[in-house]
């Protein structure tokens, strides 16, 4: 029975003909986009799968569903908490 390891790969940019991704949120690495699904862009979360006989590259639309909301909870969180120390008034320099 062959080994399944299973890696999440947050698409962090993508520039000419690579991507720049974040490997299980541990290192950055450069992954040419041939080896990408056609329609990636980023900010997308990917599952890559390797077997003793292949390589799948796929996109997780419930973990890049995830990855938003989180991202909203902590500016949201942020925005709270900066109107709670922001007095208003005019901007002096």
């Amino acid at each position: 029975m062959s080994e399944r390891i299973e890696h999440r790969w947050a698409v962090e940019s993508i520039e000419e003909d690579v991507a720049r991704i974040e490997d299980d949120g541990k290192r950055m690495i450069t992954v040419p986009l041939t080896v990408l699904p056609g329609t990636v862009t980023a900010g997308q979360v990917l599952k890559a799968v390797r077997t003793a006989t292949s390589f799948t590259v796929e996109l997780d639309e419930a973990g890049t569903r995830d990855v938003l909301a989180k991202s909203r909870a902590v500016m949201d969180a942020a925005m709270t908490e900066s109107k709670h120390r922001d007095i208003g008034g005019d901007v002096s320099l």
